[in-house]
């Protein structure tokens, strides 16, 4: 699996993420994080594949990652 930053955006009333993701089993597609205000409430679209995909998504985009301590 490979995972990788494709956009970050921000206006009045939210600011998100875009993700991408591809693997060889699975395809590839992306997931949108978001969080509105005023409630600050983040949602995330995962084009139908789960809460555990989005998580090794989010693994392996820090896995990815050139961490600076």
């Amino acid at each position: 699996m490979d995972a990788k930053i494709l956009g970050i955006y921000a206006n009045e009333t939210e600011v998100g993420i875009k993700i991408g993701w591809c693997d060889i089993n699975r395809g590839f597609g992306e997931i949108l994080i978001t969080r509105n205000s005023p409630r600050f409430d983040i949602v995330i679209d995962s084009e139908t594949m789960g809460k555990d995909f989005v998580k090794e998504v989010l693994n392996k985009l820090v896995d990815n990652a050139r961490l600076v301590d």
